[in-house]
């Protein structure tokens, strides 16, 4: 348990990063921003669902949430497909990279989870996209798996 004077600074910087995550995602929203400069996900062309989805993504790291973030985008990856996808995958893996040792910690996340998701989320990006190629040509489900098996 923490003495009096350090549960107040603990509970004081939990409250900051809630601001500055508030903040962030603000200045994101109204200028495209993020800390002062423009970000390369800003720049590149995508659906308003994905722009919607890397500010959510960025909002929860902002406040610390990695694991929350983590999970929605692999619900998205599972449930959805889109061009941006990628971009929003790459973009998320980056700032998750960017972080310090501490915020990961607080996050409850490491380094290797970083690496790992990233592949596990490329591999579900491509299999996503076979799918989708799959639908494409017509195909149906079953005629799919037998495609597959030929």
């Amino acid at each position: 348990m923490l003495p009096n004077c350090c549960s107040s600074i603990v509970s004081d910087d939990y409250f900051m990063r809630q601001i500055s995550g508030i903040a962030d995602l603000l200045s994101h929203l109204v200028f495209g921003k993020q800390n002062g400069k423009e970000d390369v996900f800003h720049q590149i062309p995508m659906a308003a669902e994905d722009r919607t989805l890397i500010t959510t993504l960025r909002f929860l790291l902002n406040i610390g949430q990695i694991n929350e973030a983590e999970n929605l985008l692999f619900e998205t990856l599972e449930h959805r497909l889109s061009a941006g996808l990628p971009e929003v995958v790459d973009t998320f893996y980056r700032w998750l990279s960017e972080l310090d040792d501490q915020a990961l910690i607080r996050g409850g996340f490491s380094r290797e989870e970083i690496t790992q998701g990233h592949g596990d989320a490329v591999a579900l990006l491509g299999k996503n996209r076979g799918r989708q190629s799959a639908h494409a040509h017509g195909l149906l489900p079953d005629e799919e798996e037998k495609a597959k098996e030929k």
